[in-house]
């Protein structure tokens, strides 16, 4: 039998920065143990919004790769699922992480604009059958008073959103959330989930039927919405971009292994461009700045000593427990990196 001696192929330069993985990885780790304990999940993601180059990118529980074989019946079986790499593959409601996407697409489409203000009132009574609540009110009796749209994403009003997703309808989101890359593959190299954008068609076809309280939750970032960490960093970039998305990479270069001679090397790829007015953007941002000086993230920023951006979630899953999420960005000027963790 003939056999030939092995040769060294190219190899790859990674975009990951280890010292944004290391802390990516170490942070995840400590906030799930903390919070959750050894059952706890989660995901971590950083990225380059003016490349699409991933710097960081976590997922926990991990595995040690060296011990895989050995270990796979005990990996394969654990309630944790340590084998799904849950920054591209684990899907997620993004709770009120989605309330800058359903402002921009309440922004864009001439809904309101910057000068628009809308009063709370606590209950959202526009439909007799179904009223829900702004979460302020449903704890306290207290509404969050007369605001604008970069106030309400400070203070994640939920009122604010149910009208303005109402009157711009469930087409207009829909429209919007796949521009800035919701329910669309990010291009990354590895097998990704792309997740699923809540509208009347997506719910019948898996049987269901649509309700017109479902453009309420839609808009909050509940209803039938999963999506990506991955998917929600490439949606925030875009919207900081003013509407580019560019393709998410983790390979920057191949070279040869013998010469080390560059032979491919990955330029930033737009894969779509739907232009954002920049007074649009600001005010999404305002609002997100709002949300780590203000509102739901001040007592964990404060201190901080970087101005950055950033918008907290909370969704409901089946077991009764939340899955917390949040996504921001820093500096807050000229952002240098977009991060999405969930817990």
């Amino acid at each position: 039998v003939a056999s030939k001696a092995p040769e060294a192929g190219n190899y790859a330069e990674l975009t990951l920065d280890l010292r944004v993985q290391e802390a990516a990885e170490n942070s995840l780790k400590k906030c799930i143990s903390e919070a959750v304990g050894s059952e706890g999940a989660g995901a971590a993601i950083a990225v380059d919004p003016h490349t699409g180059e991933v710097l960081a990118m976590a997922s926990y529980p991990s595995y040690d790769p060296e011990e895989f074989n050995e270990n796979y019946d005990e990996l394969l079986k654990s309630k944790a699922k340590p084998l799904i790499n849950r920054v591209i593959n684990g899907l997620y409601e993004p709770g009120s992480t989605y309330k800058p996407m359903t402002a921009i697409a309440g922004l864009e489409s001439g809904t309101i604009d910057t000068d628009t203000y809308i009063t709370d009132r606590g209950k959202y009574t526009y439909y007799s059958d179904y009223q829900p609540t702004c979460l302020v009110y449903s704890s306290s009796g207290a509404t969050h008073g007369t605001i604008d749209v970069s106030e309400a994403i400070g203070v994640s009003c939920n009122y604010f959103f149910y009208d303005i997703g109402r009157k711009m309808g469930i087409d207009t989101m829909v429209d919007y959330s796949r521009k800035l890359g919701l329910g669309e593959a990010t291009g990354l190299e590895l097998p990704e989930s792309t997740g699923v954008v809540a509208s009347p068609e997506e719910r019948e076809e898996r049987g269901g039927e649509w309700q017109p309280g479902d453009v309420l939750q839609a808009a909050i970032g509940q209803s039938d919405h999963l999506f990506t960490p991955a998917q929600i960093a490439s949606y925030i970039s875009t919207l900081l971009n003013e509407g580019k998305r560019y393709r998410l990479h983790l390979v920057k270069s191949v070279k040869d292994y013998d010469t080390k001679e560059t032979v491919m090397e990955n330029t930033p790829e737009v894969l779509s461009d739907n232009p954002i007015k920049p007074e649009n953007v600001e005010a999404v941002k305002k609002g997100m700045g709002l949300v780590l000086t203000e509102g739901t993230a001040a007592s964990v920023f404060s201190g901080s000593g970087i101005k950055a951006g950033g918008k907290t979630g909370t969704a409901q899953v089946s077991d009764g427990a939340d899955n917390v999420l949040f996504t921001g960005f820093a500096p807050f000027d000229n952002p240098e990196i977009v991060v999405a963790v969930v817990i």
